[in-house]
């Protein structure tokens, strides 16, 4: 007993260390949208709707918006630590809740070592400690969607209407936190059809299993029907969009996005994790009776993501999902002499390898860059450009910020970037084609007045420093 409690505490601390240090830092400029999310967060003083950019916002539910706002709101002391921090701390909070319960999930099912072990895995996986640190909806939407896979879990072989009622709610809540959830539905989904194919129509259970998709869908009709009624293009691409990308035309194109989510899994979910949890989605084949729900959303997760553009915000929807399997392959490991000394050994690879994104939540070049603009600008009033991102600065700075064009070169403060700028300026569009023959231009006759070296990681983009530059022209 007392060396259960250790170990939680040990957890606890990790939990500390890894979430809350650094969270008054600045933006991590490949994943930007903390920016946006802030600026609509503010907006929720002038009451409803919420407003970003000019426009009223609607293209998520505004649970975490106004979450955000609220603790902004009671604790104003949190923006003296840092602009972000009433976010990220909605962030951390999710964080905690998804790691509570993927350590019971796990306590319950495999047995107490097991569990910790796979938590601390967990808690070191760059794109969990990443995403839980950061004002973005991810750390959010995951808790959500595992507190109702958790509860289905645990009710599925003893529903009743009030379990019904439950799991309504949540799976209502799991997809109102993010769409992407959504896919949760293959859970009662499946159960529900393979009752009806075993039993035929009639069967009670099965009915009861439908009710849950049915009843949640109908929640979340009436709840979004505002938001269909001033805009329906939007429902349209958040929801049915989401079916519509599990139809791939082209085989070439399935496997090329699969190639690609291998050679970022190793960046984003360390080598330990990756072969911790092929191994142990063998091992869970055994005890298919209790892995089967894990089993499944992997499944319908694996078919959803690979059928999406390549992006860390989809795929980290089956990371949990993955760390279930790691706990199967730990339960069997940590029994022989051989393996403890492997899960030691992968243990300090994943410490290694969570530095990279732990690193990446400690970005100042965005705030240091800015704050060099302010002053230029007071001393020149020249019209300031930017390579990236020039609305978000715009909303940083209160000063007008316009992507970077030719005039630029005749008059004007010129702030670029290496990291961000080279995937923006990549865009086939005509502006942003300009602003590269701009920048090609400045490279080759000017130098920069002012530059700035940030040595960090900027994970999960890419394992590179960056440098901002500065060019005056006068």
């Amino acid at each position: 007993m007392k060396n259960s409690r250790l170990l939680v505490i040990i957890l606890l601390i990790l939990f500390i260390i890894t979430r809350l240090s650094f969270l008054g830092t600045g933006l991590n400029i490949i994943e930007p949208d903390e920016q946006d999310y802030q600026a609509i967060a503010n907006s929720a003083a002038n009451g409803w709707p919420l407003y970003w950019q000019g426009q009223p916002y609607f293209e998520k539910f505004p649970l975490f918006i106004y979450l955000g706002y609220f603790l902004g709101k009671a604790f104003p002391v949190l923006f003296t630590w840092g602009p972000y921090v009433n976010l990220r701390l909605i962030s951390v909070f999710s964080s905690f809740g998804l790691t509570w319960l993927f350590f019971n999930y796990l306590r319950k099912r495999l047995d107490f070592t097991s569990a910790f072990l796979s938590t601390v895995f967990l808690l070191l996986t760059p794109l969990l400690l990443f995403y839980s640190k950061q004002g973005t909806y991810e750390a959010f939407f995951l808790f959500f969607g595992f507190l109702f896979f958790y509860f289905f879990d645990q009710y599925k072989n003893q529903l009743n209407s009030k379990k019904v009622f439950i799991l309504t709610g949540l799976l209502t809540l799991a997809v109102l936190a993010k769409h992407i959830n959504i896919l949760l539905f293959i859970l009662p989904g499946f159960y529900a059809l393979r009752l009806f194919l075993q039993t035929g129509l009639k069967n009670q259970s099965a009915w009861q299993y439908l009710l849950i998709p049915c009843f949640s869908l109908l929640a979340i009709t009436l709840i979004l029907l505002p938001v269909y009624l001033y805009s329906p293009a939007l429902i349209i691409d958040q929801f049915i969009g989401v079916s519509q990308q599990f139809f791939i035309t082209h085989p070439k194109t399935f496997f090329s996005i699969l190639i690609n989510f291998f050679k970022l899994l190793p960046y984003w979910l360390s080598w330990p994790v990756i072969v911790l949890s092929l191994a142990g989605l063998v091992y869970s084949l055994k005890f298919l009776h209790q892995s089967l729900n894990h089993l499944l959303v992997l499944a319908i997760g694996l078919l959803y993501i690979n059928s999406y553009y390549i992006t860390p915000r989809s795929f980290i929807f089956i990371v949990p999902y993955l760390l279930i399997s790691l706990g199967y392959a730990i339960s069997y490991l940590k029994n022989i002499q051989l393996g403890r000394i492997i899960l030691v050994f992968m243990l300090l690879i994943s410490i290694s390898q969570a530095k990279i994104a732990f690193s990446a939540t400690r970005h100042h070049g965005v705030e240091a860059s800015l704050d060099k603009i302010k002053t230029l600008y007071q001393q020149t009033s020249l019209p300031i450009y930017s390579t990236f991102e020039a609305d978000k600065l715009t909303d940083i700075t209160q000063l007008p910020i316009s992507l970077l064009s030719p005039q630029a070169t005749n008059s004007g403060i010129i702030l670029t970037d290496k990291r961000k700028t080279e995937l923006m300026l990549a865009l086939s569009e005509p502006d942003w084609q300009a602003a590269k023959f701009t920048l090609d231009w400045i490279e080759t006759h000017s130098q920069p007045v002012w530059q700035y070296q940030d040595p960090l990681s900027h994970f999960p983009g890419a394992n590179l420093s960056n440098t901002f530059s500065i060019y005056v022209f006068n």
